[in-house]
């Protein structure tokens, strides 16, 4: 695949010239990229009374669902983000649309449950993990991966099963 910004300018030529077929299916990669790209949420959360397993204070959440893997991944990803908010997490909880032209990218290429965090975040980590379980009564595993992304406060969450 052609890395950025090359890719990008490539399919925006094709989006102008191509037959109307090719300009749709790359016109519908731009805007699912851009939302993407502006981390846009596309669920609505709501909240419930339910005591914290962990303190989360301000720690900020992506909670990403794989646009390949359906309406399946998008559903455990809203349950994930609604538990975080009815244990009163008070940071940043979002969840995105991994749209599968963004997966396929170098960084990305998740798959499965996966949790990403940086070598100082392993204990959030493990309670998010534990978290997830509990919501997909333990009918996931979610594998732990370490980034090299410097991103404090942060941690991402895939939801990526086999569809």
């Amino acid at each position: 695949m052609v890395e950025e910004p090359l890719r990008t300018s490539l399919l925006s030529v094709l989006e102008q010239g191509a037959e109307s077929s090719v300009k749709k299916e790359v016109s519908d990669i731009l805007t699912a990229e851009a939302r993407f790209i502006e981390g846009v949420s596309d669920t609505p959360i709501k909240k419930e009374d339910i005591h914290p397993s962990y303190s989360w204070r301000n720690w900020d959440f992506d909670i990403f669902w794989c646009s390949n893997s359906g309406q399946i991944a998008k559903e455990h990803a809203t349950l994930i983000a609604e538990r975080l908010l009815a244990e009163e997490a008070k940071g940043r909880i979002r969840v995105r649309e991994l749209p599968a032209s963004k997966n396929a990218q170098q960084g990305y290429r998740a798959s499965g449950y996966e949790i990403r965090r940086n070598t100082d975040e392993v204990e959030v980590a493990e309670a998010l993990g534990r978290l997830g379980n509990s919501v997909l009564e333990n009918k996931v595993k979610f594998i732990y991966k370490t980034t090299t992304q410097k991103t404090q406060w942060y941690v991402s969450i895939f939801v990526c099963p086999d569809s």
